[in-house]
Parts: structure tokens; C-alpha cells; sequence
């Protein structure tokens, strides 16, 4: 879809992307270009056509005064031209006056709006009033994943977004036909100053492609990890199946070995029912993993979520290596049970019942103390000795030992655990005493089972802990560190807050002092350089901001740098540094001092004020800090909201504020992971379910037996529930005391969680879950169970 944008396009001029001002690539209305370059950009012999265009930000309005598309999505404004093969499909017209506007199709349906309607759109801090006069779609697509678009009359951009009826934030050009991009790119180059450049179409789209590659980056892997723990927790599942399915069928691979089958034929037979069953499941997980991505894409849908009008791409390399995952993992977790079982001797035909070799736990004692106590130490060593990344990865393949090392001892603590934990449904009667026996008869199917829900738990009781210490820590930072008592930012991710609006803050009675967070772009030894400016009087006290040695900057000739970022570039306190500007200045700056990384202070480079104001044209204020004298009356606070409420898209939270915003994007993250690791808790559902069917199924004639002495259907179906919960408790609280231990190793090691905090509430809640999960689990086996017949139970074999 993306080719599809302004496909007729070949070439932009603009300003070099190391000088765009701002936060992100879009939305850029500080640096911007002469009109008049249009004229001699249209002289050149292989171009064809110039289109001066405004590129920035804005937020639509609904009629009720909402803002529309708030969900994170870009938000764009540009100039509106009927050019050809644009890929915009108009209904409707285009803007021809100042008080017009065109909206792409989702927006326009999200905000209801038809065209001839008027609203409200809030550009560069003030809100116009506009009337709609038509509707696009953008290659045929009527969702742009929640973006917006809006189109201006381009006059009016000029005047209403920039404030500069001469100045333009990039040019579109066309090519003469026959002509590459590359040449309709080089053949203006002649004619730009320093700091502007020509690149072609292809290349932008490669770039935006790229910055939207970075940004689903993340994603990508955080959901590759999802997927790779939920393998692991079903490589469990894989090992039980096939470990009780060779059990019941041991007399069958004996009388193969007795008529004069060797054993690696056996083994070859039985792997080869493990690659049928491991293709047809990884082919079928495929095709169920298509339909999921359908749901939800329509989900999404329901919930207002506007996403692209795609297909879900399914190419062959996805299924090959869906199907080579599934039969690897499937191969590897069998072939444990089938060399197991291929290792009965064949005279075992002989007798009435043939058991699987059984080997001694002492070998799983010491290899599971042994990873133990690997891990374990690897774990100290990262957090008595943090050194960055080195520290998380010593932690992390730790933790990852002392989970395996664990898994391994499982059926060394079933026995004691489950005799613990099962004690007290002893009191329930025959059924309770029962059930208790058989989760500790084999304590390796045992140990098996709880392992999948143990490492499902884990991770998920890890997750509840780090939230809750990021939680803890974000409100000790704020009481602590931000010597603030009101926080003004602007409520878009481009925007920025007005000098008048800072002045008018500060004139408030009742505020003492406002500090502004100024920032800009600039370069140095050919890298683009963020850089800001505060009053250099005021940063170690307002800020609490610690200079690791030196002062900060006091004059204009001066700076201050991070630490790590002054030791990347080898800057030392006392020397000069070469700096180039915006404005095509450049100067050398000496370095003052150098500070520790700051979460109020987040930019690399410090300038004092005067520094600012010297080498940038316009003053770009990302963040304003207000103290006030004392205790902030609702008096003052209705103040401070009227001059916010005058400058639209400007928003004021105090302290308590601030938490609870900090708060709703950290619980939106953890939430999105809980539903992610909630599939590795299914998987576990799943694994008790099919082992209580299997187990069901071995014991067919115990429990013919069982029906026959007196036991109720009732007490039988009791007995199978009992028995899954007393297996999911085990899983369970071993995974929360696991997961405990690792949280709290992370938070020793993330500089950012100073507080440890233990969320007792919902780790009471998840031990109550895995119980359920046993409940639930053991509906179906129990039912199945106390539906047989009881002479034919008795009668089988």
C-alpha cells in the first residue's frame, strides 16, 4: 500500500534530515524552505512539473469536540494538489477555499462526518474552524492503520500552519517522461544551497519503510519470544503424549521386537508417526494461526482500531518455516519417550504387562542441581556486578538455567510438594485421598504436566513483579526527583508549547518559577546531535540533575554533555567542540561538564539559554515545569487551566496527574503482555487436559475396579478434578516463587526501578487462577471417565 502514495512523484527536495527540527521525521514546520526555490527547480531539463508542499501535524476535531485518531497513529496536514496518478481517489472536491478542508475516508467516518460539515482542526496550537468539501481513499484503501489525513488548500497551509505565506516545507517534483528518478534528483542539485537535498521518491519510500520497520521492530520480537516460549511450554506437552501413549502400547513394540524387528527399526516407526503427527499439527497450527490473524484484525476492528485494508500475507517461506519449527520440536520432545520405549527387551511379550525402563532420578538430581546452581550463580553475578547489557544477558541465560535445572528436579519435589499441597483435600474423603495418590504414583508424568504451567506462571508472576516495581519507582521519581508541582506538555508527539504560553504560565500568581525545556537538532563529527537548552543556573537544583564533573554550561560559547554520549565522541571537560546549526552557522562550543543520564533531562547535549537563543532561530519548548510558592489551591489550578485552555492542544497535570498517566500507558503495556503469556497458560491447560485423558485411559480397568467396589460417578469425577488441582497448585507455586526470584534479579539490574515492590494481590490471584486451571482442565477427562461401562473397564486390558 505504501507504493502506492504519491505514485506519481519521483524526486523531493528538502532539507537535510540531520537539521529537521523536532522530535519525529513528520510534522516538521520549523524547518522549511523558500517558495521561490520552485522557480528554479521547474528550469531544469528533466523536470516536468514542482509542487511546493506544507507537511506537518494537526488534529481533527469531531463535532463534539473531540479529537479524532488519538491512538498513537501519525496525524498529518499537507498541501491539497489534483495532481495525476497521485493515488488520492477524491469524492467530492478539492479545497478551493480558505475555509476547506478534505479528510481521508476513515477519519472522516470515525469522526461522522459528511462532506459539507464543518468542525474544528487544531493546527500549530490554534484551533480553525473548516467545512469539508470531500473524502479520498490512498491506494484504494479506505484504513490507514489509524492515521490521518488532512488536506488544505496550500495558500492556506502556508498561512495557517507554517505562518509564512513565502516558506514550504518540501518540493515534489515530476519528471519528464523517460527520465530515471536518480536523474530527475541530480538534475536540480546544481541549484540548492548547503543543507538542502534532492533524493528520489524510491528512496524516501525505502526510508519511511525503514523507520516503520524500526518501529514494528520491537513488536516483531516480542512476539517471536511469545512464540518461542510457547513452543517450550508445549515441547512439555509433546514429551507426556508420547511418553504415556508408548506406555500403553509397550506389549505392541515388544511383540514387533519378538518376531524379529530390530530396535532402530522400532524407532524408525515410531518417528516416523512423530514427523506425520508433527507436519499434519504444524500444517493445521498454520492455518489456525491465518483464521486467529483474521479475528483479530476484525477484533481490532470492533474496538475502533482502523488497520490498513490488507490481507494477511501467508508467503511460502512463513509456512516453510512453520512446518520445520513444529516437526523439529515435535522430533526432538519424542524422541526421548521413543528411545525410552524402544528399549524394551522382547521376551517382555512373555509376561502380562510390559512397563517402560524407568531410568533413576539421580541422574535428573544432579543435572538439575547442577543448572541450579549454574544459573544461580550467573544470576548473582549480574546483579552483585551490573555492567549494562552484560548484566541483563548474565541474569537472563541464568534465569533460563535455574527454569531447565528446575523442570529437571520437578519429579524429585512432586513427591513432597504434591504431599504438602494435597494434604488438606484429604479431608474431603475417598475421593480426595484418591486423587492425592495418584498425582504422586508417577512422579515424572507429574513433574511433566506442572512443568508447562510452572513456566507460563513464571514468566507471567516476572511480568506482575516488574510492574509493579516500575510503578513504585515511577511514583518515587516523580516525589522525589521532579522538583515540580505541575508538569505542561503538548498533547500530540510533534507538537511543542508556545513561548506566549509559557510567559503566560509564569505570569500566573502563585507560580514561582517555570523551567522550559527547549530543544533542537544539530551536528557534530557528522552525526545528527539532539540538543536543548535550559538555564544553567537552575538545572542541579530544579532538576537534580548530577554533573559527574565540571558545571553547567553559563555562557553561550558553552555546553555540557551526557556522560556516555561524551564518552562515545571522546569530548573531555575543557575542550572546544565543533557544532553546526540550523541556521548553516557553525561554532565551536566548549564543554563545561558532564552529566549522569537523567529521566527529567532526557537529550545528550545541554546549551544555557543564551546558547539557545544565539544559535536557534525559533524556540521550540518540548516540556514546561512549574513550582509553585505553596500548596496549589483549586483557585490556582482553574488559573493554570484557562491559560492552558487558551492555547489549544496544550495540556497541565500536577504530580497526582502524572502518575496516574504514567500509570495507564504501563498498565496498556503489561496488559498487552499478560495476554501474550496467557497463551502459554492455555498450553498448559491443554497439557493437563490431555494428560488426565491419557491417565484415564492407562488406568481404565482401576477405575472399572474402583466403580465396581462402590465408588460413585460422583466421587470418580471428584477424584479426577482433585487430581488436576493438587497437579496445577504444584505448577503453579513453583512458578510464582521462580518468577519472585527473577523479578526481583531484573530489578536489581534496571537502573530505572529503584523500588522493589511485590504485588501480593494478584500473585494471590494468579496461584488462585492455576488451581482453576486445574479444574477446568479435568471437566472433560472426568466426564469421560465416569461415562464408561463398568464391566467392559474391568474386562480391558
Amino acid at each position: 500500500m505504501m507504493d502506492g502514495f504519491d505514485a506519481d512523484i519521483d524526486a523531493v527536495v528538502r532539507v537535510e534530515g540531520a537539521f529537521a527540527q523536532g522530535f519525529a521525521d513528520y510534522g516538521d514546520t520549523t524547518t522549511t524552505l523558500s517558495e521561490s526555490l520552485a522557480e528554479e527547480l521547474r528550469e531544469a531539463d528533466d523536470v516536468h512539473a514542482v509542487y511546493p508542499m506544507v507537511l506537518s501535524t494537526g488534529t481533527v476535531l469531531d463535532p463534539s469536540g473531540e479529537p479524532v485518531g488519538t491512538t498513537g497513529a501519525p496525524q498529518f496536514v499537507m498541501s491539497w494538489h489534483d495532481r495525476p496518478g497521485s493515488g488520492y481517489d477524491l469524492s467530492g472536491r478539492a479545497p478551493n477555499a480558505p475555509e476547506e478542508f478534505v479528510l481521508d475516508t476513515a477519519t472522516a467516518q470515525e469522526a461522522g462526518l459528511d462532506v459539507g460539515d464543518t468542525t474544528r482542526i487544531r493546527l500549530a496550537g490554534a484551533e480553525h474552524e473548516f467545512r469539508l468539501s470531500g473524502v479520498f481513499t490512498v491506494a484504494g484503501a479506505t484504513g490507514l492503520a489509524g492515521a490521518t489525513i488532512v488536506g488544505l488548500d496550500h495558500a492556506v497551509a502556508q498561512d495557517v500552519v507554517l505562518g509564512d505565506t513565502g516558506a514550504v516545507s518540501e518540493f515534489y517534483l515530476v519528471g519528464v517522461e523517460g527520465k530515471s528518478q536518480w536523474q530527475v534528483a541530480d538534475s536540480v542539485a546544481p541549484v540548492l544551497d548547503l543543507g538542502t537535498e534532492s533524493v528520489p521518491m524510491d528512496v524516501v519510500r525505502v526510508e519511511n519503510a525503514a523507520d516503520l520497520g524500526e518501529a514494528l521492530g520491537f513488536l516483531t520480537t516480542v512476539l517471536l519470544v511469545f512464540a518461542g516460549i510457547a513452543v517450550f511450554v508445549g515441547a512439555f506437552l509433546i514429551v507426556n503424549t508420547f511418553a504415556m501413549l508408548l506406555a500403553q502400547r509397550g506389549r505392541e513394540l515388544a511383540l514387533l521386537r519378538a518376531v524379529g524387528a530390530g530396535r532402530h527399526q522400532v524407532r524408525l516407526m515410531v518417528l516416523g508417526e512423530a514427523v506425520v503427527v508433527g507436519v499434519v499439527a504444524s500444517v493445521a497450527g498454520i492455518i489456525a494461526g491465518y483464521g486467529l490473524t483474521l479475528g483479530i484484525l476484525r477484533v481490532a476492528e470492533a474496538f475502533g482500531i482502523a488497520l490498513p485494508d490488507t490481507t494477511p500475507v501467508l508467503d511460502a517461506p512463513t509456512m516453510a518455516a512453520g512446518v520445520a519449527t513444529g516437526l523439529g520440536v515435535t522430533l526432538v520432545s519424542a524422541y526421548g519417550p521413543i528411545r525410552r520405549a524402544t528399549r524394551v527387551p522382547p521376551v517382555a511379550v512373555l509376561r502380562d504387562e510390559v512397563a517402560m525402563p524407568v531410568s533413576s532420578l539421580r541422574g535428573r538430581l544432579v543435572a538439575g542441581l547442577l543448572l541450579v546452581a549454574t544459573g544461580g550463580v550467573s544470576v548473582a553475578r549480574g546483579v552483585t556486578s551490573p555492567e549494562g547489557d552484560l548484566a541483563a544477558w548474565q541474569v537472563g541465560l541464568g534465569g533460563a538455567a535455574v527454569v531447565l535445572g528446575v523442570a529437571l528436579l520437578a519429579p524429585v519435589l512432586s513427591r513432597p510438594v504434591v504431599a504438602a499441597v494435597g494434604a488438606p483435600i484429604t479431608l474431603l474423603g475417598v475421593s480426595g485421598r484418591l486423587g492425592r495418590a495418584n498425582a504422586m504414583r508417577n512422579p515424572r508424568r507429574t513433574a511433566a504436566t506442572a512443568s508447562a504451567l510452572m513456566v507460563g506462571m513464571t514468566l507471567v508472576t516476572m511480568i506482575a513483579v516488574l510492574s509493579a516495581s516500575m510503578a513504585a519507582s515511577l511514583d518515587r521519581w516523580i516525589d522525589d526527583e521532579l522538583g515540580f508541582d505541575f508538569i505542561a506538555q503538548p498533547d500530540g508527539p510533534n507538537g511543542t508549547i508556545t513561548p506566549e504560553a509559557v510567559a503566560e504560565l509564569g505570569d500566573v500568581e502563585g507560580v514561582e518559577r517555570v523551567l522550559a525545556l527547549r530543544f533542537g537538532m544539530t551536528v557534530t563529527d557528522d552525526q545528527p546531535m539532539p540538543m536543548g537548552g535550559i538555564a544553567g543556573d537552575e538545572v542541579e537544583e530544579a532538576w537534580d540533575l548530577r554533573m559527574v564533573d565540571g558545571s553547567p554550561p553559563e555562557r553561550d560559547t558553552q555546553f555540557a554533555a551526557r556522560e556516555d554520549v561524551a564518552d562515545a565522541h571522546g569530548w573531555r571537560t575543557g575542550e572546544e567542540v565543533e557544532f553546526r546549526f540550523p541556521t548553516g552557522a557553525s561554532a565551536e562550543l566548549e564543554l563545561t561538564g558532564r552529566y549522569e543520564p537523567s529521566d527529567v533531562y532526557p537529550l545528550p547535549v545541554l546549551l544555557d539559554t543564551s546558547g539557545y537563543a544565539e544559535h536557534f532561530d525559533e524556540e521550540l519548548t518540548a516540556f514546561a515545569y512549574l513550582d509553585t510558592a505553596g500548596p496549589a489551591g483549586t483557585e490556582l489550578r482553574d488559573e493554570l487551566n484557562s491559560v492552558a485552555d487558551a492555547h489549544s492542544g496544550l495540556g497541565l497535570m500536577d504530580r497526582g496527574e502524572l502518575k496516574e498517566f504514567y500509570g495507564d500507558q504501563l498498565a496498556s503495556l503489561t496488559n498487552l503482555v499478560y495476554v501474550m503469556l496467557a497463551m502459554s497458560v492455555v498450553i498448559a491447560a491443554l497439557g493437563i487436559v490431555n494428560t488426565l485423558a491419557l491417565a484415564t485411559a492407562e488406568r481404565t480397568r482401576e477405575i472399572g475396579l474402583l466403580r465396581a467396589v462402590g465408588l460413585a460417578r460422583w466421587q470418580l469425577r471428584r477424584m479426577v478434578r482433585l487430581e488436576a488441582t493438587v497437579i496445577a497448585a504444584f505448577g503453579a507455586l513453583t512458578g510464582v516463587a521462580v518468577g519472585l526470584g527473577f523479578g526481583w534479579a531484573f530489578q536489581q539490574i534496571l537502573v530505572d526501578l529503584r523500588e522493589f515492590s511485590v504485588p501480593t494481590g494478584q500473585l494471590a490471584t494468579l496461584l488462585v487462577l492455576g488451581v482453576g486451571i486445574g479444574v477446568v482442565a479435568a471437566v472433560w477427562p472426568a466426564w469421560r471417565a465416569a461415562r464408561m461401562n463398568v464391566l467392559r473397564a474391568i474386562s480391558a486390558e
